[in-house]
């Protein structure tokens, strides 16, 4: 059997010793100023600066005689809540400067050797403590100061408590150090530096300010000294009289009895007015076209039977000296300048060498045909510069699509234009698609209004500014829409029969250009619902009927010989187009773009219509959820324009006006590997700069750049 003694309230257990006798020892007196263990001296342990404020553990008691198991009890002294209740509130005074800790009260031998770790952690600790010490032994230290080191046992508590209730506002921000000691410098400063990071980081985006449009009742139209004049040459009457001559010659040849009763002598044609004799065929007349060639040797000769508005059958004759039209001669003639209208174009001049204008808000809509190299670019450029001498930038807006990427790229930046120039085929679909909904919208505020168009919407809010704001009128141009129907051909072809059913109250037309009018591109819906009809010379009489419903086309000749078809007249014009030089198109480009007031671009609209444009895209989002990033992406990074999530990481960086991978994971809610992958792309296509080291990259272009990027970049590489 085995005896034990009972256990006391707080033991410590150690096993007994076997070989060597116990020593008796007497045990220690209560000492009445022994205070507990407290959270301090955890601190204190921590750093390093002392070893608890307890006594030293006494020897083992001796055990009585022949007690094969004996226990060695620590002496706790005993203690009450009243004397712990007395000890938390001793002043400074009355604390023995004995229990002070101090580095000297402890053996190097007693050490614990994770105090030697964290001291050699926080060696600047030291340095601190070694220069507050030399402060309170200058005899320029105030009795505070001394109060303060020696009350400092009993205030710890109290800071501690302080320390943990600042810890809840700033968790991060409060070390566990002695709260009586200052914190190192260096350590406050990488403290700062965080903390001003942390809230950079969190600051809220900036509002987007609402677009306002500019004030240009201070504009100024180009100067027409931009433009080239044209040369005045009389007709050659010796090949007038030649021409004629030849003409009844040929027709007598065949037993047709005619004469000549007029000629009409225009830039690139002259026209022979012949009038039959009685009783003469009109058929019999039209049938000899190529005899008649034949025997002038002409190229490309015409005939219109009859001429409308007069008994006569009209052959159209090319002359030896052709004549240029350019557009400063019409743009300088009385007619141009008393149009009211601000859609007045410019088209050419006719046979007879009058100049013809076109309104593009009576047309409403207009196609333009022509084989490559006929003059069709050329013609749709003089009808816009015409507009831009005519029109304010607040009174006529212009949204260009071309897939070309050459013919409109010039006019990038101008006032006049409502988005960048489109030039990939999915932006030009949701281009489309924002003015049907904008259309929707004028016809909303036309309603309130109770009127009818937009040309009395404007006078009525005019009048009376507190109903509104003017609408400017919207032209969009499409140079090519073959490209169009051949990659979103479905959304296309409904969105522009949609806007020719009903945009010309709106205040939105349509200027469609292509190269081959085919049926599969200018289907039957397009073109019953657009009815103004130019066309350049085209290859053949199918084409020819399919842009005018009749023949005639293929035999015009080229450099803007073009038949001409508005809505209301019962049978084409034969005009030759105005021309415009490269050189002329950029010294007004560059006029206007130098009148263009800070931000020319709506910003909702090119949201809205990048939106519309990812909607109308087949192809399916090439980035994958995961944190890796995904696959199946160009190297050139330009796969990342059709993305949505990519495009909001950048609109929030040019908000911010500076991007780093941690705030893109915070407020896009994505991992590292995806926000970093986002972050080099942004840096391949040249939007932030490089890495910083651990600041954020600075944005190297603005949106008005980024939008231009977005309209220049393909959506399907």
């Amino acid at each position: 059997m085995y005896r034990t003694e009972p256990i006391a309230e707080t033991p410590a257990y150690r096993p007994a010793p076997t070989e060597t006798p116990v020593t008796p020892v007497t045990e220690k007196k209560e000492d009445p100023t022994f205070r507990p263990y407290s959270t301090e001296d955890a601190f204190r342990t921590v750093i390093g600066k002392a070893e608890p404020s307890v006594d030293k553990e006494p020897e083992p008691e001796e055990e009585p005689v022949g007690d094969p198991l004996r226990i060695e009890r620590s002496v706790v002294p005993p203690f009450d809540a009243e004397e712990e209740e007395e000890d938390e509130v001793l002043t400074p005074e009355e604390e023995p400067e004995e229990d002070e800790p101090s580095d000297e009260e402890i053996p190097p031998e007693e050490r614990n050797p994770k105090v030697e770790e964290y001291r050699n952690r926080f060696s600047f600790l030291d340095e601190e403590d070694e220069d507050a010490k030399e402060d309170s032994d200058a005899p320029e230290a105030s009795d505070e100061s001394e109060e303060d080191d020696a009350s400092a046992p009993a205030d710890e508590a109290t800071a501690d408590d302080a320390e943990d209730e600042e810890s809840d506002d700033e968790e991060d921000d409060a070390p566990p150090f002695d709260g009586g000691r200052q914190i190192s410098s260096r350590f406050t400063e990488y403290m700062n530096q965080m903390k001003q990071s942390e809230k950079q980081a969190k600051a809220p985006a900036e509002e987007k300010p609402a677009y306002v449009p500019p004030d240009y009742s201070d504009y100024k139209f180009p100067p027409v000294d931009f433009l080239l004049r044209g040369e005045n040459t009389e007709g050659d009457t010796e090949e007038i009289q030649e021409n004629a001559e030849k003409l009844i010659d040929t027709l007598a040849s065949f037993k047709v009895t005619a004469s000549i009763k007029g000629v009409d002598r225009g830039p690139r044609i002259t026209r022979y007015e012949v009038v039959p004799a009685r009783g003469v065929k009109v058929s019999a007349v039209t049938n000899l076209v190529d005899d008649i060639s034949l025997a002038i040797a002409a190229e490309g000769i015409r005939m219109e039977a009859p001429i409308p508005g007069k008994s006569a059958i009209g052959f159209e004759i090319p002359n030896r000296k052709p004549q240029t039209v350019r557009l400063r001669d019409l743009i300088e003639t009385e007619d141009f300048a008393l149009a009211s209208s601000k859609t007045t174009a410019c088209i050419g001049k006719d046979v007879t060498g009058n100049p013809v204008f076109g309104d593009i808000a009576k047309m409403p809509h207009i196609l333009v045909a022509g084989a490559t190299g006929m003059g069709k670019s050329v013609c749709i450029n003089a009808i816009l510069i015409s507009i831009l001498y005519k029109a304010r930038p607040d009174e006529v807006k212009f949204i260009m699509v071309d897939p070309k990427k050459v013919e409109f790229n010039n006019y990038n930046g101008i006032p006049h234009l409502l988005i960048p120039v489109v030039t990939e085929s999915k932006q030009a679909a949701g281009a489309l698609m924002w003015a049907v909904e904008e259309m929707e919208k004028r016809y909303e505020l036309i309603e309130a209004l109770r009127v009818k168009k937009i040309d009395d919407y404007n006078e009525k809010v005019k009048a009376d500014p507190s109903l509104g704001t003017p609408m400017p009128k919207i032209i969009i141009i499409i140079d090519e829409l073959n490209d169009l129907m051949v990659q979103v051909r479905d959304p296309v072809e409904n969105l522009i029969m949609r806007l020719a059913q009903k945009a010309r109250a709106a205040g939105i037309h349509l200027i469609i250009g292509t190269q081959r009018p085919s049926v599969n591109v200018l289907t039957g819906v397009i073109k019953a619902n657009i009815p103004s009809r130019m066309t350049c010379k085209v290859s053949s009489n199918v084409d020819s009927r399919t842009i005018l419903e009749q023949g005639g086309a293929e035999k015009l000749l080229n450099n803007g010989d073009m038949l001409y078809w508005p809505v209301g007249k019962p049978k084409p014009l034969r005009v030759q187009g105005a021309f415009v030089t490269d050189g002329e198109l950029e010294r007004i480009m560059d006029y206007l773009k130098a009148q263009s007031k800070g931000n020319t671009y709506d910003e909702s609209v090119l949201e809205e219509i990048n939106r519309a444009a990812q909607k109308c895209s087949k192809k399916k989002d090439s980035m994958n959820d995961d944190d890796d990033g995904g696959d199946g992406e160009s190297g050139d990074g330009v796969g990342y324009l059709n993305d949505p999530t990519f495009l909001d990481i950048v609109e929030l960086a040019l908000n911010s006006g500076r991007i780093a991978t941690s705030f893109i994971q915070r407020k896009m809610s994505i991992g590292y590997g995806r926000a970093s992958k986002y972050i080099d792309i942004m840096e391949e296509l040249g939007i932030v700069g490089e890495a910083n080291g651990s600041k954020p990259r600075d944005v190297l272009i603005t949106k008005d750049e980024w939008h231009e990027m977005l309209a220049r970049r393909s959506l399907d590489e």
